[in-house]
């Protein structure tokens, strides 16, 4: 009989002795419960233990990386994957027109609160098509919320999106570092627009973290995208809204 063998019989017996004569529903709650926990004990259920220790270990595809816990790591590891470090931020002041453009369906004036409810889930999905387009293979929805500030309204939203590019080659050495390089998407101050031209401009900026990663692959061989922060700031009785857009890339060289 091998280790695990014996291991999983244990628990097998472990388990049927805490189910025997549990007759009551809330007694097999908290035995069942008691089972899973001598199961995480024994070493059965190490998911998150197995994270723990991947977000400790300062190494890509078996090589060393410095500096030690470097932020990004993770999110290079899980390259294809969604990594909760790897997301596109937006904080944009909007009119309520701006929200419901290109919407047909019905508006009660009366219950705005019900009709973004509805509406900013759709504008979030468009978002991520914006970002699938230029950069990115998928693109998911974390979260989206809106709030009235005097007659705008600000619109957050957090996605998550996994890059269309692959991350690139490495360099053959014997120990790597993490580099983070920020990218002013506005090359320079703010950007003052007209807020019915905030598709526009955001597609111009994501077409921009695109060929800025491009940029640095050329010249380093490996580029990821870590993040992309877009927010406004309101002009007080004016249609126009300043912008202020960035991007973080990660290289290992």
């Amino acid at each position: 009989m091998t280790a695990m063998q014996g291991s999983f019989l244990k628990i097998v017996v472990v388990v049927l002795l805490l189910l025997v004569g549990a007759p009551l529903i809330g007694s097999l709650i908290f035995n069942v419960a008691a089972a899973a926990y001598i199961m995480q004990m024994m070493g059965m259920v190490s998911d998150s233990q197995e994270k723990a220790a991947e977000r400790r270990s300062s190494d890509f595809q078996g090589v060393k990386v410095v500096p030690e816990g470097a932020p990004g790591l993770v999110a290079l590891r899980n390259f294809d994957d969604f990594e909760q470090t790897r997301t596109v931020s937006l904080n944009m002041h909007m009119r309520l027109t701006d929200i419901r453009r290109g919407d047909q369906n019905a508006f009660d004036a009366n219950d705005v609160e019900a009709y973004l409810a509805s509406r900013l889930p759709v504008l979030a999905r468009a978002e991520c098509d914006l970002i699938v387009k230029a950069f990115a293979s998928k693109c998911a929805v974390n979260k989206v919320s809106a709030r009235p500030t005097e007659d705008l309204y600000q619109v957050s939203m957090r996605l998550t999106f996994v890059q269309r590019e692959p991350f690139g080659e490495l360099a053959k050495a014997p120990e790597l570092n993490y580099v983070e390089i920020p990218l002013n998407l506005n090359d320079g101050d703010d950007k003052s627009i007209m807020t019915d031209s905030w598709v526009s401009q955001r597609t111009r900026y994501y077409d921009a973290v695109a060929k800025g990663c491009a940029k640095i692959r050329a010249q380093n061989k490996n580029c990821a995208v870590m993040t992309v922060t877009i927010a406004s700031t309101p002009q007080r009785g004016s249609s126009v809204i300043k912008v202020n857009a960035g991007a973080r890339y990660a290289i290992l060289q």
